[in-house]
């Protein structure tokens, strides 16, 4: 059985904001490893096999990998070739910094290569393969990050980490066609999806459009729709109108706003669809959702100020 090589950052990286790239000829093979950082390899040159999590691949120009904390893999180079390959570590705070805190898109990479919590953390180990990616477009990313490595000039981890994000950019836009393998795309439109509805929740009250959604990740309408469906069970539309709802069930049972304020602060501005719209989700009009709640509240709070005899 084949030796497995445990990789750690602090050999690679002087701390969590550091990036290391290189480019590097395998003349053979690669030993199986895995390591506490992320990985980005490139094929620039050559063809043979890329063995991820126990699955083989065939690789050529083109082939890219990102490889999360902890995937098991190795290269080999078919016989008589030889396998050029551009590498890229960094460990996820990299990616988290100074670019754009409050940017969707780079929460959601974010989010993807860190996969800290949630069911999918201790059963899955992330990776993406894109096939057959714009060649020429992803090395020239390639050769501007190597170059601003070795140079160091002022300024080169910035123009690095915006380099790092173009191309993160351009896997999202191949992702959006279809070309992606291996868990990691599942897990992408997981990741998508959950970022979709906790925007919802948290903007409620403004204007919200399936296209506004799409939008904030590289991604056409039409996929962002199937997916979302997919995952949810539920067009976008209607679970948004079902988060406003609650959402009005909730001011109408812990305010005296009126009913058109409340209405206002949950994104609908028409009342008669409000008011349809909320008597066919809950049965019942706002005013007598209110009052029932008030009734069920002193009906509550007449048990609890009963004297026990």
């Amino acid at each position: 059985m084949k030796r497995l090589e445990e990789l750690y950052a602090g050999d690679f990286l002087r701390d969590k904001y550091d990036i290391t790239i290189h480019r590097a000829m395998v003349e053979d093979h690669r030993d199986r490893h895995f390591h506490d950082f992320i990985e980005i390899a490139y094929i620039a040159e050559g063809s043979g096999l890329h063995t991820v999590n126990d699955q083989e691949f065939r690789i050529a120009r083109g082939d890219l990998f990102i490889l999360g904390k902890g995937t098991v893999h190795e290269f080999q180079a078919d016989r008589g070739k030889r396998l050029l390959v551009y590498n890229c570590i960094f460990q996820p705070e990299f990616i988290d910094g100074s670019l754009g805190r409050d940017d969707d898109f780079v929460q959601l990479i974010y989010r993807y290569l860190v996969q800290g919590t949630g069911e999918e953390a201790e059963c899955w180990n992330s990776y993406l393969k894109l096939t057959g990616s714009p060649s020429q477009e992803i090395e020239n990313i390639f050769e501007e990050m190597l170059q601003e490595y070795h140079d160091r000039k002022i300024g080169y981890i910035h123009l690095i980490r915006s380099d790092l994000i173009r191309l993160f950019i351009r896997v999202f836009r191949c992702q959006s066609g279809g070309k992606t393998a291996g868990s990691g795309a599942s897990v992408l439109n997981r990741l998508i999806v959950q970022n979709t509805v906790e925007y919802m929740q948290e903007h409620c009250a403004g204007e919200i459009s399936v296209g506004s959604l799409a939008e904030k990740f590289y991604l056409s309408p039409g996929y962002f729709s199937r997916i979302f469906k997919e995952i949810t069970g539920e067009t976008v539309i209607s679970l948004l109108q079902s988060i406003r709802i609650r959402k009005a069930c909730e001011l109408l049972e812990t305010t005296a706003m009126p009913v058109t304020e409340v209405a206002l602060d949950v994104g609908y501005r028409d009342m008669k669809y409000f008011y349809g719209l909320f008597r066919r989700l809950t049965g019942v009009t706002p005013r007598q959702y209110r009052r029932e709640h008030l009734h069920r509240d002193e009906k509550r709070q007449k048990v609890q100020n009963t004297p026990i005899k």
